[in-house]
């Protein structure tokens, strides 16, 4: 073999370990993304889950607001009724109204 052969196997040999260094590295950045990505996706996991716990508190809190106006409304209700009542009774008012 001649010193030319031996350095031009020599070249090969070396662009190969180029490659294949190279190619580790790649491999390694690409690990170290998803690595990367998986923490970010727990992260957001963990906020999803706060906030839907944020919105179910504020649906129940809607809930009995409402509820709370039905019965704001009811008591009203009863309360003009009474007024009536008390003033037909007690004052001798208008008994149509």
């Amino acid at each position: 073999m001649t010193i030319t052969e031996v350095v031009a196997l020599v070249s090969v040999i070396i662009a190969f370990i180029t490659l294949a260094i190279n190619f580790k590295n790649r491999s390694d950045e690409q690990l170290i993304k998803i690595d990367k990505l998986e923490h970010i996706a727990k992260n957001n996991e963990k906020i999803i889950e706060k906030q839907d716990i944020r919105i179910q508190r504020l649906e129940d809190r809607d809930d009995v607001i409402i509820r709370l106006d039905a019965n704001l409304e009811s008591i009203t209700k009863k309360v003009d009724i009474l007024d009536k009542k008390f003033d037909r009774t007690f004052l001798g008012g208008n008994k149509n109204g």
